[in-house]
């Protein structure tokens, strides 16, 4: 009995060594097109690999000369890497996981030139570039003219608020005047005061009747005492209120009277420069720099942010799609299909984990090295972020460099990113920090210290930039024919020696605010201060006259017609009069013991 049938175990090795030679022929290509496919669709822009060399003993992956192209600069790379070498742990391929327990990355190399264009469509190129421009024009700003304007041409396109505030409270004036002429109608006038006093006279007058024809007369006097007093009471309340309406008018005449020197103040400061109108120049001229070099920034998280939340967007796919309120419509496997599902494990494993990864960048100021740990889109099933820290001392123009940093996704709903960058002793030359044309700045040559820190909480942004010169040398080529303000500008500039400058961006990634101080604010007012005051004095005076001239006559005449008032004032003083002395008849006839009244006490 033969134990070994070597006909079938020929066979078997042959086969064996068919699939294997098929492995080793086609394995690289495989994996180098699959890297290219999967780098391609996450970066926007070609991403290129010269080779990749797999190895199965021990397990290992190298990959040569790694190009990813800038999607806004695509005759350009963002990275390029020499090579990448990764030693996997054998076992967990077994159990189809990519455990990379440690990866070498030498040669690391930014914004180097290409020989083709990276681009694979308009859409990361000329589209972004446009997004960025418009989401930044909100920065953007324009210098005042320097040049005195001419007071007449601006009083011929400006209303003046004040001559609106005169016409409108005049109008309002003549409807009050004509409101109170037609209330002064309905109020007893001096003739029927006139008639209560015949009406009085009539009935002191009369003694015929005895003593009931005596009382009935008390009565309608008492009746007409009771009803002199009513119409005396409505005078003395529309009295009240005609001088409470007076009082009132004569206080916003003179609020109006002051808003000529507002029209004055707000002309001057729409067409006049003025030193306090040069505060916060600097956060004008340094955030629209600023701005793209966020959107630049959030472009490139935008594109890692998809792998970081990976594990959020395969729990939000497993809730099913919600059809209505309180319905969850379920999604069938297709038939012969199936679903992936991942059972609980013991020492659960990402499905692809790099532990470690060694890193060194050649930078045009020299070598800087770091590390990486727990690279994964799955995060919440390691239980631990990514970390990542660079550093680099004694280097060609700079003299240290510290890079750190955490993305923590551990929690898919509530992610907290942080990165802190400190930068000492870098020698900068002919960096942009305006491309305003309004005045374009360039620092020509400096010495910098940067310390900056991003932290980012879900979708808020948090961050301080904090940048200080020295040795500085600024220069602007303003284009011919700029105006005054922008030449005393670029002079006063031209002296700066120092430059300190700190930077808050807050808000959220998509909708952010931008705020900047610096000391040039002070040297960009202090230049212009004095030329500006000795010309803003006299444009002001000029202003002052044509204003006043405007404002003055219809001011006149709305003092004047609060005068007539007094004459609805006058008249209900006189019917007042009129009927205060027919009430004193009454009491002065009423309390006389005489005639058919001696002996009676009168009610009043």
């Amino acid at each position: 009995m033969k134990w070994i049938r070597w006909k079938g175990l020929i066979a078997f090795i042959v086969i064996i060594g068919i699939f294997a030679g098929i492995w080793f022929a086609f394995a690289d290509i495989f994996v180098e097109r699959m890297i290219e496919k999967n780098g391609t669709r996450m970066n926007g822009a070609k991403v290129e690999l010269d080779g990749a060399d797999i190895s199965l003993f021990p397990a290992g992956l190298t990959l040569t000369r790694l190009q990813v192209a800038n999607p806004d600069e695509p005759m350009k790379n963002a990275l390029e890497i020499k090579s990448i070498n990764l030693k996997l742990d054998s076992l967990n391929l077994l159990r189809r996981k990519v455990i990379v327990e440690d990866m070498t990355v030498d040669g690391i190399e930014l914004g180097t030139p290409r020989k083709s264009s990276g681009a694979i469509g308009r859409r990361h190129s000329a589209v972004k570039e446009a997004v960025r421009r418009t989401v930044c024009r909100d920065f953007e700003f324009s210098l005042p003219s320097f040049d005195v304007p001419d007071v007449k041409d601006i009083l011929s396109k400006e209303k003046l608020e004040s001559l609106e505030a005169v016409k409108s409270l005049k109008s309002e004036i003549n409807k009050e005047k004509d409101r109170w002429k037609k209330q002064l109608e309905s109020l007893p006038n001096k003739e029927k005061f006139e008639e209560y006093r015949k009406k009085i006279e009539k009935l002191t007058a009369s003694s015929k009747g005895g003593l009931s024809g005596i009382l009935g007369s008390v009565n309608e006097l008492k009746k007409v005492q009771e009803d002199l007093k009513r119409d005396l009471e409505s005078i003395k309340t529309a009295r009240k209120g005609l001088k409470e309406e007076i009082k009132s008018l004569k206080s916003r005449i003179d609020k109006i009277s002051k808003e000529p020197l507002k029209d004055i103040q707000r002309l001057k400061e729409k067409y006049f420069i003025s030193p306090k109108g040069l505060e916060g120049l600097s956060e004008k001229l340094l955030s629209t720099r600023l701005c793209a070099w966020v959107e630049k920034a959030r472009a490139w998280y935008d594109r890692i942010k998809p792998v970081l939340e990976r594990a959020r967007q395969a729990k939000e796919g497993g809730k099913g799609n919600t059809k209505g309120k309180g319905e969850t419509e379920v999604i069938k496997p297709l038939r012969a299909k199936g679903f992936d599902v991942r059972f609980k494990e013991y020492a659960p494993m990402p499905d692809f984990l790099i532990k470690t990864a060694d890193a060194s960048a050649n930078l045009a100021f020299g070598d800087i090295n770091g590390r990486l740990n727990n690279i994964t889109p799955d995060q919440d099933v390691l239980g631990a972020p990514l970390t990542f820290k660079f550093s680099g001392a004694s280097l060609k123009g700079v003299d240290s460099v510290d890079i750190t940093g955490e993305l923590n996704h551990i929690d898919a709903a509530s992610p907290k990113d942080t990165v802190s960058v400190r930068i000492g002793g870098y020698r900068l030359n002919n960096i942009t920090l305006s491309e305003n044309k309004a005045l374009p700045l360039v620092l020509k040559d400096g010495i910098a210290n940067l310390n900056i820190k991003v932290s980012l909480k879900g979708d808020s942004i948090d961050s301080k930039i904090l940048a200080g010169f020295k040795s500085v040398k600024l220069s602007s080529a303003i284009e011919k024919g700029s105006n005054q303000l922008a030449n005393i500008l670029v002079s006063s500039l031209s002296s700066v020696r120092e430059l300190k400058i700190r930077a808050n961006i807050s808000g959220t990634i998509e909708k952010y605010e931008i705020k900047v101080s610096s000391n040039l604010d002070k040297v960009l007012k202090d230049a212009i201060g004095k030329q500006v005051k000795e010309q803003a004095a006299g444009f002001e005076k000029r202003l002052k006259a044509q204003v006043m001239a405007k404002v003055n006559g219809p001011m006149g005449e709305l003092k004047g017609n609060l005068g007539g008032f007094d004459a609805i004032g006058g008249e209900l003083s006189g019917r007042l009069n009129s009927g205060s002395g027919a009430l004193n008849d009454i009491l002065k006839k009423g309390s006389k013991k005489k005639g058919v009244f001696n002996g009676i006490k009168l009610p009043f």
